[in-house]
């Protein structure tokens, strides 16, 4: 979802039993307008697994306009490989971008490896998003973060 000239994005939502990412896949929701609201990322699934370099779940804001939330509730979340979920701001030479939105990920287990993150980035004067893991389980290696 991407927002264009006087509106924000719209909300993505997704409902499955498993959500797989992989091979540069991605669910992006981008503010490209500040005169918008920030829609949100919701995915609610059993068991999610990002892995591969550039596949993802992001929020991304690039202009004015703050960045929307990521949300997700699942069973299992498994980011492998360089898999990542991302709010981000991205830096612009002519105005100052927005802050980011939160990230929360609520599951029983959550597992991250192989280079795999989880993170909020300001490149500009906005803030960064809050990041909550709320998890039974939750395991950290091979350079994951």
């Amino acid at each position: 979802s991407q927002s264009g000239a006087g509106f924000g994005p719209g909300s993505v939502r997704v409902a499955a039993e498993q959500l797989v990412i992989e091979d540069g896949g991605s669910v992006d929701l981008t503010t490209n307008d500040g005169t918008g609201g920030a829609g949100r990322l919701e995915v609610e699934v059993d068991r999610l697994e990002i892995g591969g370099a550039f596949s993802q779940l992001r929020s991304v804001t690039t202009r004015a306009g703050d960045g929307g939330a990521i949300a997700v509730r699942a069973r299992e979340i498994r980011l492998r490989d360089e898999g990542r979920i991302v709010s981000e701001s991205v830096a612009s030479p002519s105005l100052d971008v927005g802050s980011n939105g939160a990230i929360r990920l609520e599951a029983d287990g959550i597992g991250l490896e192989s280079g795999a993150d989880v993170l909020s980035v300001t490149n500009d004067a906005g803030a960064g998003g809050d990041v909550t893991l709320q998890a039974g389980r939750l395991s950290l290696a091979g350079r994951s973060r």
